[in-house]
């Protein structure tokens, strides 16, 4: 039962995220985001919907839990995305050479849809989007803002924004490992193991 009120917060959390990135002021911040961190706002949406999918699902009466585990298997690969989207525009702006990475988050999701398709299981289509969606994804935002500091002028940068950035890329490093990593035990690649 400790979940319920865990899958709500954190939804409630990532729906937060969306409205801040919603009403932010649209102009030039010290590392040029502003044109590409509404992808971020979008990612907010999405995954909080899922995580109130997955609350749903536990709730169970009088919800259709068959379709709310289609929904969620959906939306969590789906709100992903937007995180790839995100960063690699971030880094193929500041990184020409990197211009590959455009369609990372098409290979991401059609191998994910492959296994979802093969297997059919709930379980193991949850256990690839977080390995071959949400995993590259957050790390992708990590190497992104990493980009997005390098580049940047420093002196252009205030000290709080420098600060912060770097919390954030640690996060998502480490968001990305648990996510990614962390699964319930299925008979599937890693999750065999960990979990």
């Amino acid at each position: 039962m400790m979940q319920m009120p865990i899958l709500f917060f954190y939804g409630i959390s990532f729906l937060f995220l969306y409205v801040i990135i919603s009403v932010m002021p649209k102009q030039k911040d010290p590392l040029n985001l502003y044109n590409d961190i509404w992808f971020v706002g979008i990612f907010g949406l999405i995954h909080g919907l899922h995580e109130f999918m997955e609350f749903f699902i536990i709730v169970g009466e009088p919800f259709d839990v068959r379709l709310l585990k289609v929904i969620g298997s959906l939306l969590l690969p789906a709100s992903f995305i937007f995180l790839i989207i995100f960063s690699t525009r971030v880094i193929i702006r500041r990184m020409p050479s990197f211009r590959w990475l455009r369609t990372l988050w098409l290979v991401c999701l059609s191998v994910w849809a492959a296994i979802s398709i093969l297997c059919r299981d709930f379980l193991i289509a949850g256990i690839a989007a977080r390995y071959f969606v949400a995993l590259p994804a957050t790390l992708l935002v990590s190497f992104a803002l990493y980009a997005a500091v390098s580049k940047a002028d420093k002196k252009q940068i205030p000290r709080d924004v420098y600060i912060s950035t770097v919390a954030v890329i640690a996060t998502f490093s480490i968001y990305g490992i648990l996510t990614g990593f962390v699964v319930p035990k299925a008979d599937f690649l890693l999750a065999r193991f960990i979990n």
